[in-house]
């Protein structure tokens, strides 16, 4: 009995841990089942934190570059909408110009490409940065052209100085100081002898030609129809 407890309990260590016998005379014992197991747990909740850590650092980079991509994404479009904005109202006074407009016409005109040239100004950065190239050339080629059709102190800025000269005559009327409401009344009938002649010189179907062309452009630059 004794012998076969013993020969058990061998046959039970040697289940236990595996003896690996050496070319050198040594032994070394190897873990046993239970010890690859724990091994083995250890191996894979390692790999699994590892996996997460990557995959979290992923999200982290992907919801970054998404918040990124939706500021240039508004940025843009709100850059573009104001110069569609601004150039609609020149481009719809086309009816205007297929004949010499009268000088009210010229004023509408003159309100509407003040203001463009405005918010061109004021969005070019945006538009440079984030719109199509072909929105950014008609942009240059539009600025260009209010430039050398409309130099400083000729016509826009008579067309702006009139209705505060109207005014001015208005308020000298009631005020009964005829004398300062006829000195307005020549100011203002200058003004409107220049804007005439200026009209004349001007070439509106080209300016009203060219702003249809730069809405065009940031329309297709907000659809992505061009790059």
């Amino acid at each position: 009995m004794a012998g076969g407890a013993q020969e058990e309990g061998l046959s039970l260590g040697f289940r236990r841990n595996w003896v690996l016998h050496c070319r050198d005379g040594t032994s070394q014992v190897m873990p046993d089942a239970a010890t690859w197991s724990v091994i083995g747990s250890s191996t894979v909740a390692v790999a699994s934190l590892a996996t997460a850590a990557i995959g979290a650092r992923s999200q982290r980079q992907h919801e970054v570059k998404q918040a990124r991509e939706e500021r240039m994404w508004a940025a843009k479009t709100s850059a573009l909408h104001n110069l569609i904005g601004a150039a609609w109202p020149v481009a719809a006074l086309e009816p205007l110009v297929d004949s010499a407009p009268h000088w009210d016409e010229v004023a509408q005109l003159a309100e509407a490409i003040l203001r463009l040239r405005t918010v061109m100004r004021d969005e070019a950065p945006g538009i440079e940065a984030y719109a199509s190239a072909k929105c950014r050339d008609e942009l240059i080629r539009t600025n260009v052209l209010l430039i050398e059709t409309f130099p400083d102190g000729g016509l826009l800025d008579d067309c702006a100085a009139l209705p505060y000269e109207r005014r001015h005559k208005e308020e000298a009327i009631d005020a009964r100081d005829f004398e300062a409401a006829a000195r307005y009344r020549d100011h203002e009938r200058e003004t409107l002898a220049r804007i005439a002649t200026a009209s004349r010189d001007t070439d509106w179907k080209a300016v009203v030609a060219r702003c249809g062309s730069l809405m065009a452009a940031a329309r297709a630059s907000i659809q992505g129809g061009e790059s």
